[in-house]
């Protein structure tokens, strides 16, 4: 574990002991390049090596960088579940969107299935908290996680790191700066390679599973031909050949009077008892890292990206194309059940095609006023063929000569069903946003965008392959309009204070998943989100402070939201809109540098997330917390770096993590909520003089904490799903630059 304290300065301690306070951090988050303390938003930069030192290799290794963000992953293969102040989504399938847009070199990644590749050979991370309405549009209510790559450099250079570690992990990345035409034209090769044995063990089969098999490649050309033209183009290849995420399973059916809860069900002292079971007598293991599964699981999975990004110099105004496409497969076997009984087995495959192209002129940087106008189009096919088979222990009893395989039609519980669909999607949208110095220390800021998203659907539902059961076709099209006011006024040097007005969108759409309902594939409807800000961004000391405070207020209408019930003995997945929801905080992002080499951090965050009017199907909700919105959060770090003189540097750092409890679904229960935690991580080592080697020891979650990262109730069958952390874990690296 490497927390966003320590991620954000520490890594920048490592670079070189800190003489002069804090270090300079540029940001591109209105889509130019300026300094993190002048950009009046909400936003964590990260650097490449911080994001190296996290020991994750995909997007869920971001979830403690930033206050208010959480990410859980409940699958290998894809689909994050990413969260920004309360606002997210929790669906797993592949059609759905989240509020949180990711974003790679300016190129928005649509397919569920990529969110999970590989992060490698990254220049900078920036977490944007709020909505992001008029220069990222769709799918940002809560905000946007924009990730850059390195980009060729003019010399012959390179790295290359190793990383060894318990349960036989072992990473290697490394990366080399070709130029072809002396500052014209030269291009960068990297690569990463991860790979462990699992830290799961099935005790059905005594193997190790969970295991990590995955790697990525990356080619990328840099053409500047003249002082008024650059051309930056990227050619990306990821494959996953790993397993499965481990379910574990916890029954829900007290089978005594001590064992019975106020609810009725289980009471969390008995769970793993023997008192409690199942529908079927099962009781699971009670050890987060020891399962018993019939089924262990893989995750196959393919991506191709390619981006393509353009600046023309035209006077005083940049013309911008950023064009990017994207194929993405996914063939995931899971056992949905976590138990060694033929219960729920699930095959998710999909595949999609994206497209996206925008085009933006915008002014230089040095005026007052500065401004950006453009135009986006993206279109995006996803084809998904999931299989479900559930209750499958039982198809023997109503096996006949005739009836081989079991099936009973009657029996609405005892199925083998997909639920084939395709989703044309094509989205347009105009935008525009200006800053203004009004007077000399203030700004005024206003933007606007329109988005159009014309959503087509088509699905069919088969039992045992063959018997059709649903066929239906929809066309939607969704729109409305998002944008920003602001102001900021510069108290000083370096301070400012800001206030901004945001409206956030998120096209409706048509429910994925698997169902013989028309009704759980009705569509569902925009959700939009009203969010007032007041922050203030100091630098104090010489900068060898920096205090940042940002107070929030947001509204959501109409927020999509998801979860799994029960109707006519099955268990049926629902998404749709809740009325609203109410979000606010506070949040407070420190780093000082007291003496020279030793820098500290400290973020702090408090979160209310509360849906408002919320009943479905029958059941209210209205008030329960919204999933993944922790009440409070904290991370802090410290880091040293001394100078040996001609021995070289050693460094070191420890980083600590908190949040309380936390909700994994709508309906408030505390049994699908994970209790307060706190994790701590450490790193130490040795720089060569001249900085072409180090190598050192790291620790993650040294406490040793498990914890949920994921809740799902299967009420109908007796009990519940659940995903857990990564144990303790530790090792070795080095790193070697030339």
């Amino acid at each position: 574990m490497f927390t966003a304290a320590s991620a954000v300065t520490a890594a920048h301690a490592q670079e070189a002991p800190a003489q002069d306070g804090l270090q300079e951090i540029v940001v591109t988050a209105q889509k130019r390049k300026e300094s993190l303390q002048d950009v009046p938003v909400s936003v964590t930069a990260l650097d490449g090596r911080a994001i190296a030192n996290l020991g994750s290799a995909n997007v869920a290794s971001l979830a403690a960088l930033a206050p208010s963000l959480n990410i859980t992953t409940p699958f290998a293969g894809g689909t994050p579940a990413i969260f920004i102040r309360g606002s997210g989504l929790n669906d797993f399938n592949a059609s759905s969107s989240s509020g949180i847009g990711i974003y790679v070199n300016g190129v928005y990644v649509a397919s569920p299935t990529a969110q999970l590749a590989s992060l490698f050979d990254l220049d900078r991370v920036e977490i944007l908290r709020g909505p992001q309405g008029t220069l990222y549009g769709k799918n940002t209510t809560g905000g946007a996680i924009a990730i850059t790559t390195k980009r060729p450099g003019r010399d012959f250079s390179g790295n290359l790191s190793a990383e060894y570690g318990r349960f036989d992990s072992v990473k290697l990345e490394g990366a080399v700066d070709v130029p072809l035409v002396e500052d014209v034209l030269s291009l960068r090769l990297a690569g990463l390679f991860n790979h462990d044995d699992g830290f799961v063990t099935n005790l059905v089969t005594g193997h190790r599973i969970n295991k990590s098999r995955n790697g990525a490649g990356r080619l990328s050309l840099l053409f500047t031909p003249s002082s008024d033209f650059e051309l930056f183009a990227a050619v990306e290849h990821f494959e996953n050949r790993g397993d499965a995420t481990p379910i574990n399973h916890r029954p829900t059916i007290a089978q005594t009077a001590a064992a019975t809860g106020p609810d009725g069900r289980c009471a969390p002292d008995f769970y793993y008892s023997g008192q409690c079971t199942d529908a079927y007598g099962y009781f699971g293991t009670g050890q987060p890292y020891r399962v018993e599964a019939d089924v262990e699981g893989r995750e196959l999975v393919d991506m191709w990206n390619g981006r393509v990004e353009m600046t023309k110099k035209l006077g005083g105004v940049d013309l911008v194309s950023v064009t990017g496409y994207l194929w993405a497969k996914r063939d995931g076997e899971v056992n949905d059940d976590g138990s060694p009984l033929d219960v729920i087995y699930s095959r998710y495959r999909n595949s999609s095609r994206d497209f996206s192209q925008e085009l933006r002129l915008q002014s230089g940087e040095a005026s007052a006023l500065r401004w950006v106008a453009g135009a986006y189009f993206a279109r995006s096919i996803l084809d998904d063929n999931t299989l479900h088979s559930v209750n499958g222990l039982l198809r023997p009893l109503f096996a006949t000569p005739d009836n081989p395989d079991g099936y009973v039609p009657v029996f609405p519980f005892v199925y083998s069903r997909a639920s084939p669909y395709r989703q044309i999607t094509n989205s347009y949208a105009l935008f525009g946003q200006a800053d203004y110095e009004v007077a000399p220390k203030l700004t005024l800021t206003a933007g606007l965008r329109y988005s159009i998203e014309k959503k087509r659907f088509s699905v069919n539902t088969y039992d045992e392959g063959t018997i059709l059961l649903l066929s239906l076709a929809d066309e939607r099209t969704f729109k409305a309009p998002s944008g920003r006011i602001g102001i900021q006024y510069r108290a000083g040097p370096n301070s400012q204070l800001y206030a901004t007005y945001n409206r956030g969108f998120k096209a409706g759409g048509f429910p994925g998943g698997v169902s013989d309902s028309a009704t759980d594939f009705a569509p569902y409807r925009n959700e939009t989100m009203d969010a007032f800000e007041v922050g203030s961004k100091n630098e104090l000391f010489d900068r060898r402070l920096r205090f940042n405070l940002a107070a929030f207020y947001n509204r959501l209408h109409d927020m999509q939201t998801f979860q799994v019930v029960e109707r006519n003995g099955a268990a049926a997945q629902i998404l749709t809109n809740a009325a609203s929801a109410k979000i606010y905080g506070l949040e407070i992002d420190m780093a000082a540098v007291p003496v020279n080499g030793l820098t500290a951090t400290l973020n702090l965050a408090y979160l209310h997330a509360r849906f408002g009017t919320y009943t479905s199907l029958g059941s209210d909700y209205s008030g329960n917390a919204i999933p993944q919105s922790p009440k409070f959060s904290a991370s802090g770090s410290l880091a040293y770096d001394y100078s040996a003189g001609q021995l070289g540097n050693f460094f070191a750092s420890v980083d600590g993590r908190y949040r309380t409890r936390t909700y994994y679904d709508v309906t408030g229960d505390r049994r699908l909520s994970q209790k307060a935690f706190f994790q701590l991580g450490a790193r130490a080592g040795w720089r060569l003089r001249g900085d072409k080697f180090e190598f050192g020891l790291w620790g993650r979650n040294l406490t040793g904490k498990h914890y949920a990262t994921s809740m799902l109730p299967i009420d109908v069958l007796g009990f519940d799903i659940m995903t857990y952390s990564s144990p303790r874990t530790y090792g070795a690296f080095a790193t070697a630059t030339f």
